[in-house]
């Protein structure tokens, strides 16, 4: 069986399609000098009557809620569904930017939490507080 080792939860996990995805954008965003420290994956949260977890969460040294990541699989096309998941955990956790891939299509957007409207942007956001 086939594994990967995530840097965030400090074990090996099978390597599932999404978990392909999921270990991709950990190591892209250590290389855009993200703190691996500041990053958690498979993050509970309650919205509204249900329980969910976010697959990655990108929080500031001040320990605020940067950015959340939602992964799927490369087979999985993207759709509205997946963004309306992202955005609605953005907006639990009043993250500041969103994350949505199959590693094939990539979007980010910063969100606006009391609108509860997003606005793409073009690159990665810079992690704050360096």
């Amino acid at each position: 069986m086939d594994t990967f080792f995530d840097p965030t939860r400090k074990k090996h996990l099978k390597a599932t399609p999404e978990e392909e995805v999921r270990q991709w954008v950990l190591q892209y965003l250590v290389a855009q000098n993200y703190p691996i420290a500041y990053i958690k994956t498979e993050v509970e949260l309650q919205y509204g009557d249900f329980k969910k977890k976010a697959d990655i969460v990108v929080y500031t040294k001040d320990i605020e809620i940067f950015m959340v990541i939602e992964c799927k699989a490369a087979s999985i096309p993207l759709n509205n569904k997946h963004l309306q998941q992202v955005m609605n955990y953005a907006i639990a956790l009043e993250a500041a930017y969103i994350l949505l891939t199959n590693g094939k299509n990539t979007y980010i957007a910063s969100i606006d939490s009391e609108k509860k409207t997003l606005s793409y942007v073009k690159n990665l956001p810079l992690y704050p507080n360096l």
